[in-house]
């Protein structure tokens, strides 16, 4: 396991440098503004849906802890995929939360525990990746949450807000774990876990229940989450554990070890809503259905799609639970929806808000630009958009390239194309009005060809049967 560590650590150390900086500027640029947030207490956050639980659930401690100062809040994300998802997306936005609200966001990224694997949510032993690939992957998040984070500062706070915001934290659990001495790790932390408690776990019930068990490296996992907390306590003074409600148990094990190490300090864990399709399965990598967070994986077209085609049942509560427009906006907003459904006012609102978010405002212009000219025939988008847009938007479509002759008509171009099994078939659609160039219906098959009406200024043409 060291040398799996050591490797990754290799790679970490390059921004090592630009870590320690941006940390130093946090405190200074932080502390001119720390009068400035008025209401602090992130509960609030609760009226939005994106608070489900709290533990311990003493909510008049938390508030306490709330109006005693700026806290540290963290959310911990393994690297085993090249990309987050929208599931995801959840803790990040309420990290921003936090941020908006004056506190301190870290997001950890876990190598390290990446490498033993986190049973909650599995019903089988987790696939362990490689350590170059845990590398590769913990690079590309890093980069994602960072991406997203000034986005929501460039895009979305900076509209009503002059205040700086506090700045994200990205640390690497690697740093803490490549060097440590696994008889010193549990002799000193192991012990204070009752075996009782572990395996009353959900997760870990679950999985002993499981026809395939479960492992012991996947068992410890809840230990080594916990000693993360742990850490970022008594290095960041981090009061404040997010995650998804599958986290429950994690988080639970990290509050008795540090109730146990750290009594005098009073530290809390909130859980999010995991988000299910409407038939009430679960988005994720898991279950086949991610919907990524990197272009390269799901482009920003797709991504605003996604969001653009939610129900009227469900477009309130993803606007509450992925945008940070205030609730009587959104009121406001759906309100207008309502009288007007035909319009999707909340669903056009909801898709611009979650792609400038993660995708910035050229991921939303390609991405409406799209959607002007898959849906609505809008020739000027088409006209502008690249080769690697119309791949996404017209995702499974024939791609052919011919050299065009001079005079060609539409027949001999459908015809050249392998759009028709026969001539005669081509000739009879096209008549018929059942075939478009470039959303145009076309009716004369004998048409001749046009450069810059059935040829776009970026040399392509559409056709559609």
């Amino acid at each position: 396991m060291n040398n799996n560590l050591k490797i990754i650590n290799q790679i970490l150390r390059s921004n090592e440098f630009y870590r320690i900086i941006s940390n130093k500027s946090i405190s200074i640029r932080f502390n001119s503004s720390t009068t400035q947030f008025e209401n602090r207490n992130i509960l609030q956050e609760k009226d939005r849906g994106l608070i489900v639980g709290i533990f311990p659930n003493k909510n008049d401690q938390f508030d306490k802890l709330m109006s005693s100062g700026v806290q540290s809040v963290y959310c911990g994300f393994d690297p085993t995929a090249a990309s987050l998802h929208i599931g995801n997306l959840i803790a990040i936005i309420m990290l921003i939360h936090c941020q908006r609200r004056g506190h301190n966001p870290i997001a950890l990224i876990g190598s390290a525990t990446a490498l033993i694997g986190d049973p909650s949510g599995k019903i089988y032993d987790r696939m362990i990746l490689d350590s170059s690939e845990i590398v590769t992957n913990s690079n590309r998040i890093q980069k994602n949450i960072l991406k997203i984070f000034q986005n929501h500062e460039e895009f979305i706070w900076n509209r009503n807000h002059q205040i700086p915001l506090p700045k994200l934290k990205i640390l690497n659990n690697i740093k803490w774990y490549e060097n440590m001495n696994i008889i010193k790790f549990m002799s000193l932390y192991g012990k204070h876990l009752r075996m009782g408690d572990l395996l009353s776990r959900k997760q870990i019930e679950t999985r002993i229940k499981s026809k395939e068990g479960i492992n012991y490296t996947e068992f410890s996992y809840q230990l080594f989450q916990a000693f993360d907390w742990l850490h970022l306590v008594e290095n960041h003074n981090c009061t404040i554990q997010i995650g998804g409600n599958d986290q429950t148990g994690n988080i639970k094990t990290g509050h008795e070890l540090i109730s146990k190490l750290k009594p005098e300090k009073r530290i809390f864990g909130l859980t999010l809503p995991i988000i299910t399709s409407e038939k009430g399965d679960k988005l994720g990598k898991s279950a086949g259905n991610a919907v990524w967070l990197e272009n390269d994986m799901f482009s920003a077209f797709d991504f605003y799609q996604f969001f653009y085609n939610t129900s009227d049942q469900m477009v309130e509560t993803y606007l509450k639970l992925f945008t940070f427009l205030p609730n009587n906006e959104i009121d406001d907003l759906m309100f207008k929806h309502r009288k007007n459904p035909e319009k999707f006012l909340a669903q056009r609102k909801l898709a611009s808000e979650t792609t400038i978010l993660v995708h910035g405002e050229t991921g939303l212009d390609s991405a409406i630009k799209c959607t002007n000219a898959f849906f609505h025939s809008d020739r000027e988008s088409l006209a502008k958009m690249t080769e690697k847009e119309i791949e996404s938007a017209f995702k499974g479509a024939s791609v052919v390239t011919l050299t065009m002759a001079p005079e060609m008509s539409v027949l001999e171009c459908v015809v050249k194309a392998n759009c028709f099994k026969s001539i005669e078939e081509a000739a009879k659609i096209i008549q018929a009005g059942g075939f478009r160039i470039n959303g145009t219906m076309i009716t004369n098959p004998q048409e001749a060809l046009i450069y810059g009406q059935h040829i776009l200024p970026n040399n392509i043409t559409i056709i559609r049967v």
